[in-house]
C-alpha cells in the first residue's frame, strides 16, 4: 500500500514539473476530436461549478457544431472547474470531466462518447492521479488525508487544493485545516469550491456567529435562532427516520432536565417533510420540553444549505452571543464542555 502511495506523489511530482504558464491564464480552451461519422453533429458543451441553493454562481455554456471533425470552444475561467459535453439530439447523456485554465484536447473514440480521452491540461493530469487516493477500497480515511495535505505542502500554489480542502473539510479538525487554508488562500485563485470553502471557514466555524435562520416550531409560530441569544445554546439537527439522532435524545433529556436552572436551551431543527412522524419521534422519544423547528422541506429546508448538513445528527454548541464554541459534541464530551461552562452545577 505505502508503495502505491509513493508511486501516486512521484507521478503527481513530475506533473508539477510540466510548464505552469498555463495555470496563469483566464481562459480554458477545448478542442474537441470526434469520428468521422460525427460531422456536422450538434453538441452542447457546459460549466457545472460547484454552487448550493445558498451561493448560486453563472454556469457558462455554449451550442456548436462538429466541423472537420473538430470542434472549438473558449471558456472565461481562471479556477479548476467540473464540464459536461453531450449530443443535442441526445442532452440527456453527459460526458463530464475537470478542467483547469490553458488549454485541453478532449479526443472521443466513438460516437456515443463513451470513451475519450483528455491531454494537454495540467490541472486535469494532477486530478486525475490524485483521485487514485480516493479509492476507500484500498486506502483507509486518515491515509487519504495524510497524502491530500502532503500535495497541498509540497505544492502551496496548486489551481487543485480547494478542492483537496474541501475534501479534507469536515475529516480533519476546523483548527488544522484554518491554518493549511490561511497558508494558501492568497497565492492561488478561488474556484467554486474555493468559494463555497471560504463560506463554511467564515461562517461554521468554532468562534464564526452561527448563521440565522426562521423556522416554525410545532405550532407553525416562526422562531429565530438569535431569538435565544443571552444562553448557551445546543442546536441539534436530526430527522425521525434518523436512528443514531433519536439515540442521542436520552443524553438531551437528562442535560435538559440537569441544566433547567442554567442560562442553557436545547433547539432542535428536523429535516422531516412529515408532520406527523414528526410530531410522532417527539412524543415518542420524549423531548416536547424544548423547541423543535421544521419547515417540512425535509432536505430541500434552507438551513440544510446554510449549515451545510451532508449527514445527521449534527450539533453546534453556541454561547450567549450565538458564537460556535462546540461541534459534534456528544457523550461524556459533551458534558464536560458544559460542566466547565457551567461549574457551580
Amino acid at each position: 500500500m505505502q508503495q502505491i502511495f509513493r508511486q501516486i506523489l512521484a507521478t503527481l511530482f513530475l506533473i508539477k514539473l510540466l510548464p505552469c504558464a498555463i495555470y496563469a491564464q483566464d481562459t480554458l480552451i477545448v478542442t474537441f476530436v470526434f469520428p468521422k461519422q460525427m460531422e456536422q453533429k450538434e453538441i452542447i458543451f457546459k460549466q457545472h461549478l460547484f454552487s448550493t441553493p445558498l451561493i448560486k454562481m453563472d454556469n457558462f455554456s455554449e451550442e456548436a457544431q462538429v466541423k472537420s471533425q473538430v470542434c472549438v470552444i473558449k471558456v472565461p475561467t481562471k479556477g479548476f472547474e467540473r464540464y459536461s459535453i453531450a449530443l443535442k439530439e441526445r442532452p440527456n447523456k453527459q460526458v463530464f470531466f475537470e478542467l483547469g485554465p490553458g488549454i485541453a484536447e478532449v479526443k472521443f473514440l466513438d460516437t456515443l462518447l463513451n470513451s475519450y480521452k483528455v491531454m494537454g491540461n495540467k490541472a486535469n493530469a494532477e486530478y486525475t492521479e490524485s483521485m487514485k487516493l480516493s479509492d476507500r477500497s484500498k486506502y483507509i480515511q486518515s491515509e487519504v488525508n495524510e497524502a491530500l495535505k502532503k500535495l497541498i505542502k509540497n505544492n502551496p500554489s496548486s489551481i487543485l487544493n480547494f478542492d483537496y480542502l474541501l475534501e479534507l473539510e469536515n475529516k480533519i479538525p476546523d483548527s488544522e485545516l484554518l491554518e493549511i487554508y490561511n497558508s494558501i488562500k492568497d497565492s492561488i485563485v478561488k474556484n467554486s469550491k474555493g468559494v463555497l470553502l471560504n463560506y463554511i471557514i467564515e461562517n461554521l466555524y468554532e468562534g464564526r456567529i452561527a448563521p440565522n435562520f426562521i423556522q416554525p416550531d410545532t405550532n407553525g409560530v416562526d422562531i429565530q435562532l438569535s431569538d435565544f441569544r443571552g444562553k448557551y445554546v445546543l442546536l441539534d439537527f436530526w430527522a425521525s427516520w434518523c436512528v443514531p439522532c433519536r439515540q442521542e435524545h436520552p443524553q438531551y433529556r437528562e442535560l435538559n432536565k440537569n441544566y433547567a436552572t442554567y442560562p442553557f436551551e436545547i433547539v432542535s431543527v428536523s429535516f422531516d417533510d412529515d408532520k406527523n412522524k414528526w410530531m410522532k419521534a417527539i412524543r415518542e422519544d420524549k423531548i416536547q420540553a424544548w423547541s423543535h423547528l421544521s419547515d417540512l422541506h425535509g432536505i430541500g429546508n434552507s438551513v440544510y444549505y446554510k449549515y451545510r448538513i451532508r449527514y445527521v445528527p449534527v450539533s453546534y454548541l453556541l454561547d450567549p452571543d450565538g458564537r460556535i464554541i462546540g461541534k459534534n459534541l456528544r457523550g461524556k464530551e459533551l458534558v464536560s464542555t458544559l460542566n466547565k461552562i457551567f461549574p457551580n452545577k
